[in-house]
């Protein structure tokens, strides 16, 4: 990635194969976001979030924040962060993740450096956002039981089943367009024996020889094909 290259070089570090870049999904609510302009907070929130993760842990080198409905109070940060390794003999630095966050941990007097973490946005966006006392910080895991769902997978659960209604209402065209076939058919066919019934009674009341049909109950098969021929 050009950006995570470009911020190596300014920091004279690099990745090792045992370092690891950070991905971190800060969210606010759709309250704090809806109280403003939209437009003005979520380019705030971006500020704030890309400056609180390199405030906490460094190495920030891309952010981004969703303008679609689903992801618009979220904005994911990577980060890589870079400290100093006495071990090399060439004097970079290097990128080490797991050396930030157990600083964070420590700093925040957390066992989880991600119980910290979020400690830690809760109290950035409380005191640098605008109505920042609104933001509530999240309830933790092993309080609330709920899994974390990254907004991506959302997303594609969210297409899933779009696809899957759009199948639905064809389906269900197709069944009521059924049905008012069905129902003409059923009508034209109610009305041919009325008028085959009233023709013969009105021969018979005027003595001519006529028809004798008297009415039965018509035959469900011969009205099935009836409507399959419609």
């Amino acid at each position: 990635m050009a950006a995570l290259d470009q911020m190596l070089a300014e920091r004279g570090a690099v990745l090792t194969k045992s370092g690891k870049v950070g991905h971190l999904i800060l969210g606010v609510s759709e309250a704090w976001l809806d109280a403003g302009d939209q437009d003005a907070r979520q380019r705030a929130l971006l500020t704030a979030a890309a400056r609180w993760a390199e405030a906490e842990l460094g190495g920030v080198f891309a952010a981004r924040i969703d303008r679609d409905e689903e992801g618009r109070c979220i904005v994911d940060v990577f980060v890589a962060p870079v400290h100093e390794d006495g071990r090399r003999k060439d004097g970079k630095r290097v990128v080490s993740l797991n050396k930030s966050l157990n600083v964070s941990r420590k700093r925040h007097g957390r066992m989880h450096s991600f119980a910290a973490l979020q400690d830690s946005w809760h109290d950035y966006c409380r005191d640098n956002l605008p109505d920042g006392a609104m933001i509530e910080r999240g309830v933790p895991k092993v309080q609330s039981g709920n899994e974390h769902v990254h907004i991506d997978h959302l997303k594609r659960k969210a297409a899933e089943l779009d696809a899957k209604a759009a199948v639905l209402d064809k389906r269900e065209a197709k069944v009521e367009a059924r049905e008012r076939t069905v129902a003409a058919a059923t009508k034209q066919l109610q009305e041919g024996l009325l008028e085959v019934l009233r023709l013969g009674k009105s021969r018979s009341d005027s003595g001519e020889p006529g028809w004798d049909v008297p009415y039965s109950k018509p035959d469900v098969a011969s009205l099935s094909r009836l409507v399959g021929r419609v």
